[in-house]
Protein backbone atom coordinates (compact mmCIF):
# COMPACT_ATOMS: atom_id res chain seq x y z
CA UNK A 1 0.00 0.00 0.00
CA UNK A 2 1.54 3.29 -1.18
CA UNK A 3 0.42 7.04 -0.90
CA UNK A 4 1.87 9.40 -3.52
CA UNK A 5 2.06 13.34 -2.56
CA UNK A 6 3.05 15.49 -4.98
CA UNK A 7 6.10 17.83 -4.49
CA UNK A 8 5.22 20.90 -2.55
CA UNK A 9 2.16 19.08 -1.43
CA UNK A 10 0.88 20.79 1.75
CA UNK A 11 -0.69 19.62 4.79
CA UNK A 12 -3.64 21.53 4.47
CA UNK A 13 -4.42 20.46 1.01
CA UNK A 14 -3.80 16.85 2.39
CA UNK A 15 -6.07 17.45 5.29
CA UNK A 16 -8.70 19.39 2.92
CA UNK A 17 -8.76 15.80 0.81
CA UNK A 18 -9.39 13.42 3.93
CA UNK A 19 -12.55 11.69 4.61
CA UNK A 20 -13.62 10.98 8.11
CA UNK A 21 -10.73 10.46 10.95
CA UNK A 22 -10.76 8.25 14.16
CA UNK A 23 -8.43 7.69 17.16
CA UNK A 24 -6.54 4.30 17.04
CA UNK A 25 -3.05 3.07 19.06
CA UNK A 26 -0.10 2.88 17.29
CA UNK A 27 1.48 -1.10 17.85
CA UNK A 28 4.33 -0.89 15.77
CA UNK A 29 6.35 1.11 12.88
CA UNK A 30 8.34 -0.81 10.28
CA UNK A 31 10.79 1.58 9.26
CA UNK A 32 12.15 0.02 5.93
CA UNK A 33 8.57 0.01 4.15
CA UNK A 34 7.24 3.30 6.30
CA UNK A 35 4.13 1.55 7.57
CA UNK A 36 2.32 1.42 11.16
CA UNK A 37 0.65 -1.30 12.45
CA UNK A 38 -2.49 0.36 14.36
CA UNK A 39 -4.93 -0.83 16.42
CA UNK A 40 -8.59 0.51 15.30
CA UNK A 41 -11.65 -0.40 17.67
CA UNK A 42 -10.09 -3.77 18.34
CA UNK A 43 -8.54 -4.87 14.52
CA UNK A 44 -5.28 -4.27 13.66
CA UNK A 45 -4.12 -2.20 10.01
CA UNK A 46 -0.53 -1.37 8.85
CA UNK A 47 -0.72 2.06 7.22
CA UNK A 48 1.40 4.59 5.53
CA UNK A 49 2.24 7.45 8.19
CA UNK A 50 2.64 11.33 7.61
CA UNK A 51 4.50 14.27 9.84
CA UNK A 52 5.28 13.07 13.04
CA UNK A 53 6.16 9.39 13.56
CA UNK A 54 4.13 8.19 16.57
CA UNK A 55 6.05 6.10 19.17
CA UNK A 56 4.54 2.75 20.36
CA UNK A 57 2.13 2.63 22.49
CA UNK A 58 1.21 6.44 20.93
CA UNK A 59 -2.58 6.97 20.67
CA UNK A 60 -2.73 8.28 16.62
CA UNK A 61 -5.14 9.70 14.13
CA UNK A 62 -6.19 8.07 11.44
CA UNK A 63 -7.43 9.03 8.14
CA UNK A 64 -9.11 8.28 5.13
CA UNK A 65 -7.58 9.13 1.48
CA UNK A 66 -9.23 7.79 -1.41
CA UNK A 67 -10.51 5.06 1.03
CA UNK A 68 -7.41 3.99 2.04
CA UNK A 69 -6.10 4.55 5.80
CA UNK A 70 -3.41 7.12 6.37
CA UNK A 71 -1.51 7.78 9.96
CA UNK A 72 -1.57 11.48 10.64
CA UNK A 73 0.61 11.32 13.43
CA UNK A 74 0.54 10.98 17.35
CA UNK A 75 -2.49 12.67 19.69
CA UNK A 76 -1.19 15.82 22.14
CA UNK A 77 0.11 13.28 25.32
CA UNK A 78 -0.76 13.92 28.79
CA UNK A 79 1.95 15.32 31.15
CA UNK A 80 0.43 13.57 34.29
CA UNK A 81 -0.36 9.90 34.69
CA UNK A 82 -1.13 6.75 37.15
CA UNK A 83 1.53 4.30 37.74
CA UNK A 84 0.16 0.96 36.85
CA UNK A 85 3.62 -1.08 37.40
CA UNK A 86 6.20 -1.70 39.85
CA UNK A 87 9.58 -0.72 38.66
CA UNK A 88 11.45 -3.22 36.13
CA UNK A 89 14.17 -2.66 33.71
CA UNK A 90 14.99 0.86 35.19
CA UNK A 91 11.54 1.64 33.52
CA UNK A 92 7.67 1.69 35.29
CA UNK A 93 4.31 1.14 33.65
CA UNK A 94 2.10 4.50 33.21
CA UNK A 95 -1.00 5.19 32.35
CA UNK A 96 -1.69 8.74 30.94
CA UNK A 97 -5.09 10.78 31.31
CA UNK A 98 -5.18 10.77 27.88
CA UNK A 99 -5.82 6.48 28.10
CA UNK A 100 -2.52 6.00 26.47
CA UNK A 101 -0.47 3.03 27.92
CA UNK A 102 3.50 3.81 28.23
CA UNK A 103 6.58 1.92 29.85
CA UNK A 104 8.72 5.14 30.84
CA UNK A 105 11.84 5.13 32.45
CA UNK A 106 12.42 7.40 35.74
CA UNK A 107 14.77 9.77 37.86
CA UNK A 108 14.63 9.30 41.08
CA UNK A 109 14.21 6.36 43.92
CA UNK A 110 11.85 3.85 42.57
CA UNK A 111 11.21 2.46 45.97
CA UNK A 112 8.95 5.05 46.30
CA UNK A 113 6.98 4.19 43.94
CA UNK A 114 3.59 2.67 44.19
CA UNK A 115 0.68 1.49 42.46
CA UNK A 116 -2.10 4.30 41.54
CA UNK A 117 0.94 6.73 42.25
CA UNK A 118 0.46 10.22 40.26
CA UNK A 119 3.28 11.45 38.18
CA UNK A 120 4.13 13.95 36.03
CA UNK A 121 5.03 13.20 32.21
CA UNK A 122 8.08 15.11 30.80
CA UNK A 123 7.73 13.81 27.18
CA UNK A 124 10.70 16.20 25.89
CA UNK A 125 12.81 13.23 27.68
CA UNK A 126 10.51 10.55 27.34
CA UNK A 127 10.42 9.43 30.93
CA UNK A 128 8.67 10.00 34.34
CA UNK A 129 9.84 13.39 35.58
CA UNK A 130 8.72 13.68 39.31
CA UNK A 131 5.91 11.86 41.86
CA UNK A 132 3.11 14.31 42.54
CA UNK A 133 1.75 15.35 45.65
CA UNK A 134 -1.56 15.17 45.32
CA UNK A 135 -4.26 12.15 42.87
CA UNK A 136 -5.91 15.32 41.79
CA UNK A 137 -5.38 15.94 37.99
CA UNK A 138 -7.55 19.27 38.46
CA UNK A 139 -5.17 22.78 39.55
CA UNK A 140 -6.84 25.52 40.42
CA UNK A 141 -6.46 28.19 38.46
CA UNK A 142 -4.32 31.34 39.72
CA UNK A 143 -5.98 34.50 39.44
CA UNK A 144 -4.14 37.02 37.27
CA UNK A 145 -2.66 40.36 39.15
CA UNK A 146 -5.14 42.98 39.19
CA UNK A 147 -4.21 45.26 35.85
CA UNK A 148 -2.96 48.82 36.65
CA UNK A 149 -5.33 51.50 36.52
CA UNK A 150 -4.35 53.37 32.82
CA UNK A 151 -4.68 57.08 33.49
CA UNK A 152 -5.38 59.63 31.17
CA UNK A 153 -6.00 63.50 30.85
CA UNK A 154 -7.33 65.40 27.96
CA UNK A 155 -8.25 69.11 26.95
CA UNK A 156 -11.54 69.88 25.79
CA UNK A 157 -11.33 73.67 23.74
CA UNK A 158 -14.46 74.76 23.71
CA UNK A 159 -16.00 75.28 20.34
CA UNK A 160 -18.15 78.37 20.97
CA UNK A 161 -19.27 80.54 23.78
CA UNK A 162 -22.46 83.22 24.70
CA UNK A 163 -24.06 84.02 27.42
CA UNK A 164 -28.16 84.38 27.38
CA UNK A 165 -30.24 87.31 28.94
CA UNK A 166 -33.08 85.33 31.01
CA UNK A 167 -34.95 88.43 30.32
CA UNK A 168 -35.38 88.25 26.67
CA UNK A 169 -35.14 84.72 26.33
CA UNK A 170 -32.31 85.87 23.71
CA UNK A 171 -28.49 85.01 23.53
CA UNK A 172 -27.27 88.19 23.24
CA UNK A 173 -23.17 88.25 23.75
CA UNK A 174 -20.10 85.96 22.55
CA UNK A 175 -18.30 86.02 25.98
CA UNK A 176 -19.41 84.41 28.96
CA UNK A 177 -21.19 86.60 31.83
CA UNK A 178 -22.00 85.84 35.31
CA UNK A 179 -24.59 87.98 36.53
CA UNK A 180 -28.18 88.74 38.43
CA UNK A 181 -29.74 88.76 34.90
CA UNK A 182 -27.55 86.71 32.25
CA UNK A 183 -26.36 82.72 31.90
CA UNK A 184 -22.86 81.89 30.60
CA UNK A 185 -22.19 78.92 28.62
CA UNK A 186 -18.92 77.24 26.47
CA UNK A 187 -19.72 75.01 24.49
CA UNK A 188 -18.16 71.38 23.46
CA UNK A 189 -20.29 69.44 20.99
CA UNK A 190 -20.42 65.82 21.72
CA UNK A 191 -16.55 66.12 22.12
CA UNK A 192 -15.95 64.92 25.81
CA UNK A 193 -18.81 62.28 25.23
CA UNK A 194 -17.16 60.63 21.94
CA UNK A 195 -13.68 60.71 23.97
CA UNK A 196 -14.08 59.60 27.40
CA UNK A 197 -15.88 55.80 27.74
CA UNK A 198 -18.83 55.82 30.21
CA UNK A 199 -16.81 53.05 32.30
CA UNK A 200 -13.63 55.32 33.56
CA UNK A 201 -13.14 56.64 37.16
CA UNK A 202 -12.87 60.60 36.65
CA UNK A 203 -10.34 61.20 38.91
CA UNK A 204 -9.85 65.43 38.35
CA UNK A 205 -12.06 68.13 36.54
CA UNK A 206 -10.55 72.04 35.78
CA UNK A 207 -11.96 74.66 33.97
CA UNK A 208 -9.30 77.05 32.80
CA UNK A 209 -10.98 80.27 32.29
CA UNK A 210 -9.35 84.42 31.47
CA UNK A 211 -11.43 86.69 33.79
CA UNK A 212 -11.80 90.14 31.89
CA UNK A 213 -14.13 92.09 34.80
CA UNK A 214 -14.78 91.14 38.27
CA UNK A 215 -17.23 94.40 39.67
CA UNK A 216 -18.18 92.16 42.86
CA UNK A 217 -15.52 90.42 43.84
CA UNK A 218 -17.14 89.36 46.96
CA UNK A 219 -19.85 87.60 45.41
CA UNK A 220 -18.16 84.79 43.65
CA UNK A 221 -19.37 82.98 40.19
CA UNK A 222 -21.10 80.16 40.40
CA UNK A 223 -20.18 77.34 37.06
CA UNK A 224 -22.26 74.23 36.59
CA UNK A 225 -22.97 72.27 33.39
CA UNK A 226 -25.66 72.14 30.66
CA UNK A 227 -26.93 70.37 28.22
CA UNK A 228 -26.72 72.30 25.12
CA UNK A 229 -24.85 71.59 22.31
CA UNK A 230 -24.39 75.10 20.82
CA UNK A 231 -26.35 78.29 21.21
CA UNK A 232 -30.11 76.59 20.31
CA UNK A 233 -32.79 76.75 23.17
CA UNK A 234 -32.46 78.49 27.08
CA UNK A 235 -29.74 76.59 28.55
CA UNK A 236 -30.41 75.42 32.17
CA UNK A 237 -27.32 75.79 34.58
CA UNK A 238 -27.13 72.30 37.06
CA UNK A 239 -25.22 71.07 39.62
CA UNK A 240 -23.84 74.55 40.20
CA UNK A 241 -20.85 75.25 42.68
CA UNK A 242 -19.03 78.63 43.59
CA UNK A 243 -15.47 78.75 42.13
CA UNK A 244 -12.49 81.79 43.16
CA UNK A 245 -12.59 85.12 41.50
CA UNK A 246 -9.64 85.60 39.08
CA UNK A 247 -7.98 83.67 35.77
CA UNK A 248 -6.66 80.33 35.53
CA UNK A 249 -7.63 76.68 36.75
CA UNK A 250 -11.23 76.02 38.41
CA UNK A 251 -11.50 72.89 40.14
CA UNK A 252 -14.80 71.18 39.52
CA UNK A 253 -16.44 68.05 41.32
CA UNK A 254 -15.55 65.33 39.42
CA UNK A 255 -19.50 64.31 39.50
CA UNK A 256 -19.41 66.83 36.50
CA UNK A 257 -16.76 64.82 34.55
CA UNK A 258 -19.61 61.58 34.85
CA UNK A 259 -22.07 63.49 33.84
CA UNK A 260 -20.08 64.76 30.76
CA UNK A 261 -18.61 61.58 29.71
CA UNK A 262 -22.01 59.70 29.87
CA UNK A 263 -23.59 62.86 26.88
CA UNK A 264 -25.91 63.49 29.98
CA UNK A 265 -24.85 67.09 30.15
CA UNK A 266 -22.52 68.55 27.31
CA UNK A 267 -20.83 71.78 28.50
CA UNK A 268 -20.17 74.24 31.29
CA UNK A 269 -22.13 77.02 32.32
CA UNK A 270 -22.76 80.28 34.93
CA UNK A 271 -25.57 80.56 36.96
CA UNK A 272 -25.45 83.94 38.68
CA UNK A 273 -23.68 85.43 41.20
CA UNK A 274 -21.93 88.69 41.33
CA UNK A 275 -20.98 90.27 37.91
CA UNK A 276 -18.39 88.24 36.23
CA UNK A 277 -16.96 87.78 32.70
CA UNK A 278 -15.11 85.25 31.26
CA UNK A 279 -13.55 85.42 27.58
CA UNK A 280 -15.07 84.09 24.18
CA UNK A 281 -13.89 80.68 23.40
CA UNK A 282 -11.17 79.31 22.60
CA UNK A 283 -9.31 81.47 24.55
CA UNK A 284 -11.52 80.91 27.52
CA UNK A 285 -12.78 77.65 28.59
CA UNK A 286 -10.66 74.76 27.72
CA UNK A 287 -11.52 71.66 30.20
CA UNK A 288 -9.01 69.73 30.96
CA UNK A 289 -10.48 65.99 32.64
CA UNK A 290 -8.04 63.29 34.10
CA UNK A 291 -9.47 59.68 34.37
CA UNK A 292 -8.76 56.03 35.05
CA UNK A 293 -9.76 53.65 32.07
Amino acid sequence: MSVGRKAGETTATLGAQLAGRERGTCLAIDWPTGLVTVNIGGGQQAMPMTGIAPAVGDQVWVGYLAGEPLCLGPLAKSAQGTITSAPAGGKVGVRGDDGGTYSLPFNFDHTEFATNQRVAIDWQSGSVAYRLSSDSTIVDPVAPPPVAAQRQTREFVPIGSGSFYESSGTWTKNDVWCSDTLLGCYFYGTQIADTIPDTARIVSVTLSVIETTNRFPSALATIGTHGLAGRTGAPTIANAVAVPNGSGGKTLPTAFGDRLKTGEQLGIGTNHGGLHVYAVAPDSGRLIITYDL
